[in-house]
C-alpha cells in the first residue's frame, strides 16, 4: 500500500538531483488514457500557417513600446509539411500554478518529436528565473510520460519571478542562443505573457533566433478575449470550489443555523465566483466588478447581504451560503483607493506598519480614515509583502470575516434601533484556493491544454514570435477545435505598477453586459430565499462526455441559442415542487423535498445506483443468536449490570437467508418505524432511510421519518416516507431530507418520546448518529425496556470522524467519503506545494477527538508531517514539544533546500494538548456554573491562567465559546493549525538568531470540515448505510431492542458481508464509578496495523516529496470500489464470520472430549485450553486463571 510507487530521478542540467515521489492509482489511471487532438494534428501530423496576413492595429505608445513585433500577424494553423529539421524549444512555467500545465508540455514535446526525433525539449526550472540563471534539464520521454494528465506544475517547478532588467535580458537571451533555442514556450497568465511579450520584442530587435510564444494559464479566467476564448485551469478549479461550496449548501440545508461566507480566489476578476455561482446557486454572490461599476462601499455591501438574512429570517430561514471573490476588497472603492495608495508608498520605501502609514501627510485624510476603522487583522494583512508584481497578497485578506463582522454589526444596530430581537446571525467561513490550483485537470483542461502545446509547437516552427496560442471553436468535439495564434501586442494596454506605467495585457474582467452575468442576475434574486442549491460532486474521469464550463458555454452561445442552463422548471409537474410550493415548518425546522431542477447532472445519474447488498439481504431472512454478550472490558460488568439489569447480557444477533421460508409465509409485518437523524451529517445517511424504507414497504410496514433530529422527535416532527419523498435522496449526500438539530437525548426525554412513538403506533425507532448518539439509544432501551407498547430502539453508526467502532463495528457510515473529499484536498495542496516550493500549509482535518480522518488522510496523501491527537496524548506531549518537533522538520528539510511542506493536523488536537486540555476542562466547569467570561478567567487556577493569557486572541476566543449540546467544546472553532504555524514561526526566528537556521517560512493555513460532511456518498458508503438501513428494519420486525444495526467483513465484496446487531450496552465503558458509563469514542489503535504501517513508512516522507494524489471520489472505473486503508489494514476477517467459525471449533473440541476420550487427548486439550484462558486474561488486564498464581490457589481441605 504504501510503497507501490515508482520514483522518479530527474537530473537538472546545473542543479542538484531532486526526487519526485510517484502516483495514486487515480493518478497512475490518468497518465494512462492518453490524448485526444485537433484532427490537424492526428497521427502526428504537422501544421503550417495561413491566413497570416491580417494585422492588429496598435496604439501608438504601444507601436512606440514594441517596434519590432508591433506587426506581428494573427494566424490560423492548418496541415501541412513544416522543415523536418530538428527543433529545440525551451519551456517554462510561469506565476500561479493552473491544472492542465503538465499537457501543454507533453503536446510541445510530441509536436517537436514528430517534427523530427533528434528535437530537443529544454524545461527551465522553477519559473522564469530558471531562464536567466541557467537553471534548465533536458525533458525527456520517460519524464514526460510521467506527467500526462496530471496536476500541479511540479514537473519543473514554477516562479512569479519577473525578467525585467536589462541584465535580465541580456542572460535570458545569452541562455538561449547558447542553447541553440530556436523558440522558447511561456506558460503563464497575463502578467508572465505581459513578460513573454518583452522578451520577444528584445530578442527581436537584438537579433535572436529564439522566438517567444505564450500559453494562456490561469485559474482566475481573466486572460482571455476573442481569439483566446478562455485560460486553462479555469474548469478545473471552478469545479473543484463548485463540488466544495456545493456540499457546504448542503451542510447548511441539513442543520439551518449557519451563514456560510465562502471567499474564492479570483484576485483581479469574478470570474471564478460567477462560474461558482452559476453551478451552485447560492443565496448570495458578490461580484466584483459590479461593486466597482455601482461605487458601492463597504457599508453597501453590508446592508445588501443584511437585508437579505432579514428576509430570510421572515420566512424562517436563519442559514444561507454567501460567495465572494478573494479581490473584492480592491474593488470596494474607498479600500481600493486605500490599497493603490499603500502600494504607492510601499513602492516609494515606506516601511510596512500602521504607524509609518499613518504619519503626517503619507496617506490621504479619507484612506486614513478606512485605514483606522479596519480591524487590526485586516490591517495587518492588507501590508504583507506584495507579489513580484506589486500586487496586494488578496489571497491572505480574509474579506469573508471582515463582511460577516459588519453584517452582525449592521443586524445588531437594526434591532436595537427598532427594539426587536436580534435575528439569528451565526457565521461559518471558508477560503478556497490552493486546492483547486494543482488539481487533476478535468477531462476538458487536459485536452484543451495538449491541444495548446501542439500549436504553440506549431506556432515556433512556423517561425512565429510574440503571439499566444489560441484554440478556438470549442463547443465541438475536440477533433474540430481550431488552432492558430494571437499577437501578445495586440492584447496590451498600460497600468500602473509600482509606482510607474508599464505595459502589461489588459486583465478581462467580468462583463456585465455579456451573457454570464446576464443569466446570474436573472436568476439570483430567486436564489436570495428560495433555497435551489445544486450540488454538481466531484470531478468523474469515467464517463465519455466532456463539458466546458457554464460560463464559457453563454459566451459561446450564439444569438438566440438554448440557454445551456434554463433556471425555469421545465414542466409544470416541476413548477409545483418549488420549495415554496412544499415547504412546511416544523417548529425552527423547514422541510422541503427536492425538486428535480435542483439536481445537477452526476446527482441524477447517482439516483440510478443501486446499492449492492449483503445475499442473505436479498431474501427472507430468520435472526439466530450468537450467544450472550459481555462487555467490553470485564472490570465494568459490575456497574453495567448495575445500570443496565434490563438489556445487559442480550445476545449478539445474526440475520440469515431463511430458508425455511415459502411463498405463502406471512409477508405483512404491520409496522411502522420511526428514524431521527441525531448525530451530525454524514454521507450515506439518505441510504439508511432509503434501505429502512425499502424492506419496510416491501412487507407491509411503514416508515416515519422525523423533522429536525431530536427536537422533531421530541416534537412529534414526522413526515412518512414514501417512494415519491425518496425519489431525489437515493445516494445523494448531505442530510436534508430529515434535517437535523441536537445530539442529545437523555432519559429524561425518555417519556416524551413514548408519548410521540405511541401517537404514530411505532413498533420501533431508528437512530442515526456517532458514539453520542448511540450512548443515548443505550441509555433510552434500558429505560423503555419494560415500559408497554414503548418502541424498541436501534442504532445506526454514522460519522465521518469514525469514532463508532470496535467489536462488530468495522467502519461508521461516511468515514470513507469524507477521507476521499479531504485527501483529495489535500493531495491537491502537496502538489501545489511541490510546484511552488515556497509555502508551508498547516492543514487542519476535521474528526472530533480521535485523529482517524488525519491517519487515513495522510496514508492516502503523504504529508511531510501529521499529528495524531492519541500520541500527544500517549507522550504527553506539551505545546513547547510540538512546536520543537516541527521546528526541526523545517530546520531539516531546509537543509535540503527545501522551504515548503504539508503538515496535517487533527480536529481533536487541542483537546490532547496537556495544557490545553486542562484549561478547556477548567473553562467547561466554570460555564456550567453560569458565570460571565471575565468571572471564568479569573477563577481559572493560577496555571491555567497562566496558560489562557499567553495565548494569542483568535485561540482565547475559541476557548471561551459556548459548548456543544454534549458540553464539549467546538473544536472546530480551535484554529489549531494557526496557533502552531504561529509559535513555529517565532521558534524559527529564534533559530535564526542562534544561526541554526536561515531558511524561509511562510505558512499557510487551511481548515478542512464543512466541505465534506454534504459530499456525494462513494459506493461503498451507499452500499453500508443502504445494507444498515436493511438491517435495522429486520432488527426492528424482530423487537431487538437496545441493538446496534452492524455490518461485517467489509474489506470484501458487499455481496459477502455478514449482517447483524450488536447489543449497545457490549459497548459500554465505565471510566469510574461515580460517571455513568457512555460508548467512548474509539480513539486511534497505536499498536494497531494502520498507525504502525503509517509510522514505518513516515520516516520517508519528512524529507523527501512523496505525495499522493488520489484526486476526486470516482462512482465509475478501476478506483471506484475502493475501500479506505484504514479498513484494509484493520479489518480482521468479519466479527460474526469470526464467532460463527470460533463456536464450531469449541464444539469440536466439545465432541472430542467426550466421555471415553483418550486420557493423553484430554490432557493435551486441557493444557491447551488453560494456556488460552491465561492469554485472555492478559488480554484484559487481568487473570483469570486461579492456576496462574499458586498463592492465589484455593486450599483443598481434606475432609
Amino acid at each position: 500500500i504504501f510503497f507501490r510507487s515508482k520514483l522518479f530521478s530527474v537530473v537538472f542540467g546545473n542543479t542538484m538531483p531532486r526526487m519526485r515521489g510517484g502516483f495514486s492509482s487515480m493518478q497512475a489511471s490518468r497518465v494512462a488514457a492518453g490524448h485526444r487532438a485537433p484532427a490537424m494534428f492526428h497521427d502526428g501530423g504537422l501544421v503550417v500557417p495561413h491566413n497570416c496576413e491580417h494585422q492588429v492595429k496598435l496604439s501608438k505608445d504601444l507601436m512606440e513600446a514594441f517596434p519590432a513585433t508591433c506587426n506581428t500577424p494573427a494566424v490560423e494553423l492548418q496541415p501541412g509539411q513544416p522543415s523536418r529539421e530538428p527543433i529545440n524549444i525551451g519551456v517554462v512555467l510561469s506565476g500561479g500554478q493552473a491544472p492542465g500545465g503538465h499537457n501543454v508540455i507533453a503536446g510541445l514535446f510530441d509536436y517537436i518529436k514528430a517534427v523530427s526525433p533528434d528535437s530537443k525539449l529544454i524545461g527551465f526550472r522553477d519559473g522564469p528565473h530558471g531562464i536567466f540563471s541557467n537553471i534548465w534539464d533536458e525533458v525527456d520521454a520517460s519524464e514526460i510520460q510521467s506527467f500526462r494528465n496530471t496536476g500541479g506544475f511540479d514537473m519543473l517547478g514554477s516562479g512569479r519571478h519577473k525578467i525585467e532588467s536589462e541584465e535580465h535580458f541580456q542572460a535570458s537571451m545569452k541562455v538561449c542562443t547558447d542553447l541553440n533555442l530556436h523558440g522558447l514556450v511561456v506558460i503563464g497568465g497575463d502578467d508572465s505573457n505581459s513578460n513573454a511579450c518583452l522578451l520577444g520584442e528584445y530578442f527581436k530587435a537584438k537579433g535572436a533566433k529564439t522566438r517567444v510564444v505564450g500559453c494562456p494559464k490561469t485559474i482566475d479566467g481573466d486572460l482571455k478575449n476573442d481569439s483566446i476564448p478562455i485560460s486553462f485551469g479555469f474548469d478545473t478549479a471552478c469545479r473543484t470550489y463548485a463540488e466544495q461550496v456545493g456540499n457546504v449548501a448542503r451542510d447548511a440545508l441539513g442543520t439551518q443555523k449557519y451563514y456560510h461566507f465562502v471567499r474564492l480566489m479570483g484576485r483581479s476578476a469574478s470570474h471564478i465566483a460567477l462560474e461558482v455561482a452559476l453551478e451552485t446557486r447560492p443565496n448570495i454572490c458578490i461580484i466584483g466588478e459590479e461593486v466597482d461599476q455601482k461605487r458601492q462601499s463597504l457599508q453597501g455591501l453590508t446592508q445588501q447581504v443584511a437585508d437579505v438574512v432579514e428576509k430570510r429570517a421572515k420566512d424562517g430561514k436563519h442559514f444561507g451560503v454567501v460567495l465572494l471573490p478573494e479581490g473584492l476588497i480592491e474593488f470596494i472603492p474607498e479600500i481600493g483607493e486605500l490599497i493603490g495608495e499603500v502600494n504607492e508608498l510601499l513602492a516609494e520605501g515606506c516601511d510596512a506598519n500602521d504607524e509609518a502609514l499613518l504619519a503626517e501627510g503619507k496617506l490621504k485624510p479619507h484612506s486614513a480614515q478606512v485605514f483606522r476603522i479596519l480591524p487590526p487583522n485586516i490591517r495587518e494583512q492588507m501590508l504583507l509583502d506584495r507579489d513580484p508584481h506589486g500586487n496586494v497578497q488578496v489571497a491572505k485578506i480574509e474579506t469573508e470575516t471582515l463582511l460577516a463582522s459588519t453584517v452582525a454589526a449592521e443586524l445588531e444596530a437594526r434591532a436595537q434601533a427598532k427594539n426587536t430581537p436580534k435575528i439569528p446571525f451565526v457565521a461559518r467561513f471558508h477560503a478556497f484556493g490552493y486546492e483547486g490550483r494543482a488539481a487533476l485537470p478535468s477531462r476538458f483542461d487536459a485536452e484543451y491544454c495538449y491541444a495548446l502545446g501542439l500549436t504553440a509547437g506549431g506556432l515556433i516552427s512556423a517561425g512565429l514570435t510574440s503571439v499566444m496560442a489560441s484554440v478556438t471553436n470549442l463547443l465541438r468535439p475536440v477533433e474540430e477545435w481550431h488552432c492558430g495564434g494571437t499577437p501578445i501586442p495586440s492584447m496590451m494596454n498600460f497600468e500602473r505598477r509600482k509606482g510607474k506605467w508599464k505595459a502589461v495585457i489588459a486583465k478581462a474582467l467580468v462583463l456585465l453586459d455579456g451573457a454570464p452575468f446576464k443569466a446570474f442576475s436573472e436568476r439570483r434574486e430567486d436564489w436570495k430565499c428560495q433555497d435551489y442549491y445544486r450540488c454538481p460532486g466531484p470531478l468523474q474521469f469515467s464517463t465519455g462526455d466532456m463539458d466546458i464550463p457554464l460560463t464559457l458555454k453563454y459566451e459561446l452561445m450564439p444569438a438566440g441559442g438554448t440557454d445551456p442552463d434554463p433556471h425555469v422548471p421545465a414542466s409544470a409537474a416541476e413548477l409545483q415542487c418549488k420549495p415554496f410550493a412544499t415547504q412546511t415548518a416544523f417548529g425552527s425546522h423547514l422541510h422541503r423535498p427536492t425538486p428535480d431542477f435542483c439536481l445537477s447532472a452526476l446527482e441524477k445519474e447517482r439516483l440510478s445506483y443501486t446499492p449492492n447488498t449483503p445475499a442473505c439481504l436479498r431474501g427472507p431472512v430468520k435472526i439466530e443468536s450468537m450467544g450472550e454478550s459481555q462487555c467490553a472490558r470485564p472490570k465494568d460488568s459490575v456497574i453495567i449490570q448495575r445500570n443496565f439489569p434490563k438489556t445487559q447480557g442480550q445476545p449478539l444477533v445474526d440475520l440469515v437467508a431463511d430458508s425455511a421460508w415459502s411463498s405463502t409465509s406471512e409477508t405483512n409485518w404491520n409496522l411502522s418505524v420511526g428514524v431521527v437523524f441525531c448525530g451530525r451529517q454524514t454521507p450515506g445517511g439518505h441510504n439508511v432511510v432509503t434501505g429502512l424504507h425499502d424492506v419496510l414497504s416491501k412487507n407491509g410496514g411503514k416508515l416515519m421519518g422525523f423533522i429536525g433530529g431530536t427536537r422533531g422527535l421530541l416534537a412529534g416532527s414526522a413526515i412518512e416516507i414514501t417512494d415519491a419523498v425518496l425519489a431525489n435522496y437515493r445516494n445523494q449526500g448531505g442530510v436534508d431530507l430529515l434535517g437535523r438539530s441536537v445530539d442529545k437525548l437523555d432519559e429524561s426525554m425518555a417519556d416524551q418520546v413514548v408519548k410521540v412513538c405511541k401517537s404514530l403506533s411505532l413498533g420501533a425507532l431508528v437512530l442515526v448518529g456517532g458514539v453520542r448518539t448511540q450512548t443515548d439509544a443505550c441509555y433510552l432501551a434500558e429505560r423503555l425496556a419494560d415500559v408497554p407498547g414503548a418502541p424498541a430502539i436501534i442504532g445506526v453508526p454514522a460519522g465521518i470522524d469514525g469514532a463508532v467502532h470496535g467489536a462488530g463495528v468495522e467502519a461508521s457510515i461516511g468515514f470513507d467519503s469524507a477521507c476521499h473529499m479531504y485527501a483529495q484536498l489535500v493531495g491537491n495542496t502537496g502538489t501545489d506545494a511541490a510546484s511552488a516550493r515556497k509555502y508551508y500549509h498547516f492543514l487542519r482535518v476535521m474528526g472530533t477527538s480521535p485523529s482517524h480522518m488525519a491517519l487515513e488522510v495522510a496514508m492516502l496523501t503523504r504529508p511531510n508531517a501529521v499529528l495524531l491527537a492519541e500520541e500527544v496524548t500517549h507522550k504527553r506531549q506539551s505545546l513547547r514539544d510540538l512546536v520543537n518537533q516541527l521546528a526541526d522538520l523545517v530546520v531539516r528539510r531546509s537543509q535540503e533546500g527545501k522551504d515548503f511542506g504539508i503538515i496535517l493536523v487533527p480536529e481533536g488536537i487541542a483537546a490532547a494538548i496537556p495544557e490545553l486540555a486542562t484549561l478547556i476542562d477548567e473553562l467547561t466547569g466554570l460555564q456550567k456554573l453560569g458565570l460571565p467570561a471575565a468571572e471564568q478567567i479569573e477563577r481559572l487556577k493560577p496555571w491555567s491562567r497562566a496558560v489562557y493569557q499567553s495565548l494569542p486572541e483568535f485561540i482565547k476566543e475559541g476557548v471561551m465559546l459556548e459548548r456543544q449540546s454534549d458540553e464539549k467544546i467546538q473544536l472546530s472553532q480551535i484554529e489549531s493549525e494557526r496557533l502552531l504555524a504561529e509559535l513555529v514561526a517565532a521558534e524559527l526566528e529564534v533559530r535564526k538568531g542562534a544561526k541554526t537556521y536561515k531558511g524561509k517560512f511562510n505558512p499557510v493555513c487551511s481548515f478542512l470540515g464543512y466541505q465534506a460532511r454534504g459530499s456525494l456518498p462513494s459506493n461503498f458508503d451507499c452500499d453500508l448505510g443502504y445494507t444498515l438501513g436493511m438491517t435495522a428494519a429486520h432488527l426492528a420486525h424482530g423487537k431487538c431492542n437496545g441493538y446496534l444495526a452492524i455490518a461485517t467483513g467489509l474489506k470484501d465484496s458487499a455481496t459477502s458481508w455478514s449482517v447483524g446487531g450488536l447489543p449497545l450496552v457490549s459497548m459500554l465503558h465505565a471510566e469510574d464509578s461515580t460517571a455513568p458509563p457512555v460508548i467512548p469514542p474509539a480513539r486511534v489503535e497505536l499498536t494497531g496495523k494502520a498507525h504502525a504501517a503509517m509510522r514505518a513508512a513516515s520516516a520517508d516522507w519528512v524529507v523527501e516529496e512523496l505525495y499522493e494524489n488520489p484526486g476526486p471520489l470516482q462512482f465509475g472505473g478501476a478506483t471506484a470500489d475502493n475501500r479506505s486503508l484504514t479498513l484494509q489494514l484493520e479489518a480482521d476477517p468479519g466479527y460474526l464470520q469470526g464467532l460463527s467459525s470460533l463456536h464450531q471449533e469449541l464444539e469440536a473440541v466439545r465432541a472430542a472430549c467426550r466421555p471415553g476420550c483418550p486420557s493423553q487427548q484430554l490432557q493435551v486439550i486441557a493444557q491447551s485450553l488453560a494456556t488460552l484462558t491465561n492469554m485472555i486474561g492478559l488480554f484484559h488486564g487481568e487473570d483469570v486463571s486461579s492456576a496462574a498464581n499458586p498463592l492465589k490457589r484455593r486450599r483443598v481441605v481434606p475432609l
